[in-house]
């Protein structure tokens, strides 16, 4: 999958983490796939469509407050960060202590790599504009 598989294996991760559905990145990127309109990567509107065809739900945030209050009741929350100079990539995390929230990168833990303060990571947002198709790019799994 390479440089545009950071929102299969972020749903991926989710999936199999948090609601023991049984995929791998491949898996998640062929149902992805088939509902996209992208034509290189994955926007906000196809993470929803592609966890909505899992049976699960999808909750755009828009408040800091509202995610670190879904990561503290235990809910996965996956963001489209900003990289590299301007690089969309999603990231998942999980749990909150402090502030704080694990996040899992799905590139190797090449930009991540542990615990982060979620008000940092709210205000890091990707810039790309098809992340923010479906709104803010802060979105809780359920």
């Amino acid at each position: 999958m390479g440089q545009a598989g950071c929102v299969p294996t972020s749903i991926a991760m989710v999936l199999n983490g948090s609601y023991g559905i049984n995929v791998n990145p491949d898996d998640v990127k062929t149902v992805m796939n088939h509902l996209s309109q992208s034509s290189f990567g994955a926007t906000g509107r196809d993470l929803i469509n592609t966890i909505n065809a899992y049976g699960r739900k999808v909750e755009q945030i828009n408040t800091v407050e509202c995610t670190a209050n879904l990561l503290q009741q235990g809910v996965p929350v996956i963001f489209f960060v900003n990289v590299a100079g301007g690089i969309g990539h999603a990231i998942t995390t999980y749990g909150y202590s402090n502030g704080d929230t694990e996040v899992l990168d799905p590139y190797n833990r090449y930009y991540y790599n542990g615990w982060y303060d979620v008000n940092a990571s709210s205000n890091n947002l990707s810039r790309d504009r098809g992340d923010w198709n479906a709104g803010r790019p802060v979105f809780a799994i359920m």
